[in-house]
């Protein structure tokens, strides 16, 4: 079973290969970066197989908090086998919990894969890319009310 954690500067090599076409330097910036939050799905025999990567604190035009994944990579070898929706459920989950109430993602419109991908994870279509509304955090009691 995958585990999810937080990515820490200690992942900066792991986090550069699975980004594989940045510089661990360019992938060390990117798990540093203060309004930047990377998270890694990894097994117990090979190590971190995905990561996902989005940013918490960004004001949108309507007022409300926005957040964005700025990457989502999965190793070519665990492709297919619902780690990117591992990834993105957790980023939507932390996003939320954090305040965010629109999570977006740029998709090149050549790239029909992903497009399709966050079309099935229930985003939809925007000019630069896809956003999805997160609904809003639980508290505890509610979630004890819900049994």
């Amino acid at each position: 079973m995958p585990t999810i954690r937080p990515a820490t500067s200690n992942d900066r090599a792991a986090v550069a290969s699975l980004m594989d076409a940045y510089s661990s330097e360019t992938a060390a910036a990117q798990i540093a970066a203060p309004n930047e939050q990377v998270i890694l799905v990894e097994n117990a025999a090979t190590g971190p197989i995905g990561l996902v990567s989005f940013s918490i604190a960004a004001q949108g035009s309507s007022g409300v908090n926005v957040g964005e994944v700025t990457a989502l990579f999965v190793a070519p070898a665990h492709r297919r086998g619902k780690i990117a929706m591992l990834l993105l459920a957790e980023a939507e989950r932390t996003s939320r919990d954090q305040g965010i109430a629109e999570l977006r993602a740029r998709v090149d419109n050549a790239n029909a894969p992903a497009a399709a991908f966050f079309r099935a994870m229930g985003y939809t279509p925007i000019e630069s890319g896809f956003r999805k509304q997160l609904p809003p955090k639980r508290s505890a009691k509610s979630r004890r009310a819900e049994g």
